[in-house]
């Protein structure tokens, strides 16, 4: 019955929704269509089964109810070769998710398949909704604590129900403005009081990547509040910036950041005739990984203190590429979701100077590559191809 990859209509309602089945198979276009898909009620089958299929909690409120509509007659959805776009057609898809929620009085619905990380569509009237289905992550992460912070050791239960607690809290300190201004690669439509967001691409083919980037955008952790609840700008900052700026000062103005105080340089490095920015990890943020794959060149110069005009020059002519270290593994995606250490040690390859290297994604910028040294220090590049060719160089970049 719950077969791997096929398409999913997931739809949350009050207990109380004035929905009977009649209403409910006309919405589906009667009974005969209806028979085209397996409806599965969570609250029949053993808890545990929703947990490994597709969470609810704490998303999920009391006297609310869940039905998964998988439906049977659209086929398994296959990736591709690089196992990161699911190449069919969801617009039809999208459209009928969309004419469930005009015809039933849902409050939430989306579009997935089983057995795959993210989501192709969200529906609903309340943006808040949408930033509840992407703090579900955080809420359930183990190695994230209550302030969005990831750990090397997992939280121990008084912290993980703080943390519980907090969630309808978190969800609250953005208004709409800042919760949709987050969207990453996903396109918002409004259609009447309902709002659409879809990370579908110009045919209809889903990229999964974009789904966890989506996610990962509207979870907004980086604007988490001192205090769980209070009113948030939603606007991310550097980690340095919230170290070195007062409140006040950042909510009056916005200056560029190579004009701030005490901040740690970033390097302009030429690396076999290509552009290589050093930027150090307090500087670097999704907002700067956001603007460098816009390849929002004239924003991205302002970043660095003094810069030539042949320095500019090459950098609008052939573009640039970047440095940073990171801390956890998890801050990047493979095939999809996070990855981890034991993916990373299966999978990277190692080179004879002891660096291992793998390719992965980086959220709201794209493909990267990802370094350890020998110290089991971390680091991504957007320079995808001259590890090999230089290795001494970027030997001394990353010691």
């Amino acid at each position: 019955m719950l077969e791997p990859h096929h398409l999913v209509l997931d739809l949350i309602f009050s207990a109380k929704a004035e929905m009977d089945s009649e209403t409910f198979v006309s919405a589906f276009g009667g009974e005969d269509a209806l028979k085209t898909y397996t409806i599965l009620d969570p609250d029949t089958q053993d808890p545990r089964l929703e947990m490994e299929l597709s969470p609810s909690y704490p998303f999920r409120k009391q006297h609310e109810r869940r039905l998964l509509v998988i439906d049977n007659d659209f086929g398994a959805l296959k990736q591709n070769e690089n196992e990161l776009l699911v190449s069919k057609d969801l617009r039809t898809k999208k459209k009928q998710l969309l004419d469930l929620c005009k015809a039933l009085p849902l409050r939430f619905a989306r579009l997935f398949s089983l057995g795959t990380w993210g989501d192709a569509v969200w529906i609903s009237k309340n943006a808040k909704d949408f930033r509840g289905i992407a703090l579900m992550s955080w809420a359930l992460d183990p190695q994230t604590d209550v302030d969005g912070k990831k750990r090397e050791t997992p939280l121990n239960q008084n912290e993980f129900e703080t943390k519980l607690q907090a969630y309808e809290k978190r969800i609250d300190e953005l208004d709409e403005k800042a919760i949709l201004g987050n969207c990453g690669p996903a396109s918002i439509t409004r259609d009447g009081e309902h709002i659409v967001i879809d990370v579908l691409d110009n045919d209809g083919h889903w990229n999964l990547g974009d789904s966890s980037r989506l996610e990962q955008s509207m979870a907004a952790l980086e604007s988490f509040s001192m205090i769980a609840g209070a009113p948030s700008s939603g606007k991310p900052s550097s980690k340095e910036e919230s170290k070195t700026t007062p409140p006040s000062s950042k909510e009056k103005s916005n200056p560029p950041l190579e004009s701030k105080q005490n901040l740690t340089p970033i390097e302009f490095k030429e690396i076999d005739g290509n552009v290589l920015l050093v930027i150090p990890e307090s500087r670097f943020d999704l907002d700067f990984a956001a603007k460098l794959g816009k390849k929002d060149w004239e924003t991205v110069l302002g970043y660095l203190p003094s810069i030539s005009g042949v320095q500019k020059d090459l950098v609008y002519r052939q573009g640039l590429d970047f440095l940073t270290a990171i801390d956890f593994f998890s801050e990047v995606i493979l095939d999809g979701v996070p990855l981890d250490k034991k993916s990373f040690l299966e999978k990277a390859n190692e080179h004879s100077s002891g660096i291992k290297t793998m390719q992965v994604r980086f959220p709201r910028y794209g493909e990267v590559q990802l370094l350890q040294n020998s110290k089991n220090q971390k680091w991504i590049t957007s320079n995808t191809s001259s590890f090999d060719s230089k290795p001494s160089e970027w030997l001394q970049l990353i010691s």
